[in-house]
């Protein structure tokens, strides 16, 4: 089988570090294929999170340009710096603007969380303690 015979995933990664985006290919079953986009974060400062979303969005545009019929922005701090929330209605306004289904690696942890029966979970990131406060 052909990669993107089954589909074609663009994947919006917040920095270049690998790691994330191969697991997250390896969960995929054979056939979908994937193009990459990097929004490019290196510092991880707000200022830096606060525009990555302005960057994932050009992505966005350009993965449905280029034939994506999916896209995931990975990543939780560039949304969960703007609050509670932000990552449904950021993908909710990107899916009705670039008309492909966007979603954001907050939803769908959040939604496995809930498949799983989940009730109460803990989080360990790098957000700063002002950052963290508005998640």
């Amino acid at each position: 089988m052909y990669y993107g015979a089954r589909g074609i995933v663009g994947l919006v990664k917040p920095t270049y570090r690998p790691g994330s985006m191969e697991s997250f290919i390896k969960l995929m079953p054979e056939g979908v294929g994937f193009i990459p986009a990097h929004a490019g974060i290196r510092a991880g400062n707000e200022k830096e999170l606060q525009e990555a979303l302005t960057v994932a969005e050009r992505k966005v545009a350009r993965l449905a340009e280029l034939g994506a019929d999916v896209v995931m922005i990975m990543g939780a701090p560039p949304t969960m710096v703007r609050g509670h929330g932000a990552d449904r209605a950021i993908a909710d306004s990107l899916t009705k603007k670039y008309k492909i289904p966007v979603t954001v690696a907050t939803i769908a942890q959040v939604d496995a969380f809930r498949a799983l029966g989940m009730k109460k979970t803990s989080r360990h990131h790098l957000l700063s303690r002002r950052q963290a406060t508005r998640v």
